[in-house]
């Protein structure tokens, strides 16, 4: 592979994509996040940047869901694990999770200059990789994948 990419070997379930709009991916994100939860020890949604944490973090208040999340930045020293974590993707390199929800996995957020970062990203699931996005995936995706794992992917609403 020119990237020099590892592939590693993730036991579970067949990697999930998901490809819907705005508000609505969002909120079936933080839902499928708790759902992971009540199935997995550790679980991540993975954001590409710490102003993404914070972004989902005002969400979350919002919404009045924030107590089920612990938000991770440079300043965090415990984990919280009986949360599930929202974390930017250079704090999570060198952790691992039972299950990973990739955050804005789209080609605008992605691009192959982030190569090396999206790659972090999809290979701290232990069990369980599920990949968010809107409008054109990110062309880094079928990368980090491992050749013959299985994959289902959902176009849902816009």
């Amino acid at each position: 592979d020119k990237l020099g990419y590892k592939q590693i070997e993730r036991h579970g379930d067949k990697v999930h994509i998901e490809c819907d709009g705005g508000e609505i991916a969002q909120r079936k994100v933080f839902q499928d996040a708790i759902k992971q939860k009540r199935r997995f020890n550790s679980v991540a949604i993975i954001c590409k940047s710490e102003k993404e944490v914070q972004q989902i973090q005002s969400a979350l208040v919002a919404a009045g869901m924030d107590r089920k999340f612990a938000f991770v930045s440079k300043s965090t020293v415990d984990f919280d694990t009986k949360k599930v974590q929202i974390i930017p993707s250079y704090i999570a390199k060198g952790l691992e999770f039972d299950a990973v929800l990739v955050y804005n996995a789209n080609a605008a957020n992605y691009g192959p200059e982030y190569a090396n970062l999206f790659y972090v990203c999809c290979t701290r699931a232990l069990h369980k990789l599920s990949v968010y996005y809107d409008g054109e995936k990110s062309p880094l995706l079928e990368k980090a994948i491992r050749e013959g794992e299985e994959v289902i992917e959902h176009k849902g609403e816009k």
